[in-house]
């Protein structure tokens, strides 16, 4: 080895001097090119199936993803669909209050024409007895829709 760094400048010297080494020290040349291939070949095998796993893994991640894509969409609609109920309730629950209110404004009112006028004939007792037996539907009513409301923020 020794004699082989004199030559390190002069190419074809050290190349004899590494021949002559080889020579020395390798005592026979085993040519084993099976060997060579079949590590060759286990290497392709190998790669092959690391590229058959990446490309299953990229297909249940793009799986995956559509999944949740869906999910995410349905989600949405569910939400806008919901929302579109909670103002269609809050409208008719405003509209029912009004509806009460006008309701006991007109009973103020027969009944303070009926305190003035004397006395109610038959026809307006009934019609208030009507206009009372609608109040309380409508304030069940609301109560209702305040509580399908209530029930509504609750699942959100």
């Amino acid at each position: 080895m020794f004699e082989c760094l004199h030559h390190i400048t002069d190419y074809k010297k050290l190349k004899q001097g590494v021949i002559r080494l080889h020579k020395k020290y390798v005592l026979e040349e085993v040519k084993n090119e099976s060997g060579d291939t079949d590590l060759h070949k286990e290497y392709a095998q190998k790669r092959r199936f690391l590229e058959n796993n990446v490309n299953y893994l990229r297909q249940m991640l793009q799986k995956d993803q559509d999944v949740a894509k869906k999910e995410n969409s349905k989600i949405m609609g569910e939400n806008v669909y919901l929302l579109q109920e909670i103002n269609d309730q809050k409208k008719e629950c405003h509209a029912l209050k009004q509806k009460i209110k006008t309701n006991e404004i007109k009973i103020q009112e027969y009944t303070m024409g009926g305190k003035l006028g004397g006395g109610f004939d038959g026809d307006l007792d009934r019609e208030l007895k009507m206009q009372d037996m609608q109040i309380d539907e409508l304030t069940r009513q609301i109560h209702d829709v305040e509580q399908s409301n209530e029930m509504m923020r609750q699942q959100r």
